[in-house]
């Protein structure tokens, strides 16, 4: 005969958190700059003007923190007034093997190696008018960049730039 016993009761409880409504970021942003002059004479390329990503480690630990791309500004300097589009790229690919980078803020680095981009689709354009620079508020589209993902910002006109310039404001939260 077997055993009788008295019936089973398992009991447990769940728990979630959740954040509703506006996030606000609680640091202070970051931005960095470049101006490229000369070197850009071959129409249609796109040449690269500034990267910057978080680093894989900080403060001797795992960085957690991500980029948050708050705005963005671009200028170029092209022959005959053309027009320029200024390219935002996620992890595209360089004409070179090895980009430099420097370090930035407290978790994230930037890189103004000279380069074109020469594979990966852009997730935005803008068109920019030679000599007249222009500010593109990026906070609504809540570009937010894990740790060792490259940002980058290049330029291309279908004419011969002499100069270009981009600026960038980011939060690492």
């Amino acid at each position: 005969t077997g055993n009788t016993g008295l019936g089973v009761t398992v009991s447990g409880a769940s728990m979630m958190g959740a954040i509703e409504g506006i996030i606000n970021t609680t640091t202070f942003p970051v931005a960095v700059s470049r101006s490229k002059t000369g070197n850009m004479n071959t129409t249609d390329t796109v040449y690269h003007l500034l990267t910057i990503k978080g680093n894989l480690i900080s403060n001797n630990k795992i960085n957690t923190r991500e980029l948050l791309i708050k705005r963005i500004t671009g200028g170029s300097t092209a022959s005959a007034s053309s027009p320029c589009f200024l390219y935002l790229y996620i992890n595209p690919t360089y004409s070179t093997s090895k980009l430099d980078f420097t370090p930035i803020g407290n978790a994230s680095a930037y890189s103004t190696t000279d380069a074109t981009i020469t594979g990966g689709t852009p997730i935005a354009m803008f068109n920019i008018t030679s000599g007249a620079p222009d500010t593109f508020d990026l906070d609504n589209l809540r570009i937010a960049l894990p740790p060792q993902t490259k940002f980058a910002i290049a330029i291309s006109s279908s004419a011969v730039m002499q100069s270009a310039d981009c600026a960038i404001t980011f939060i690492e939260d």
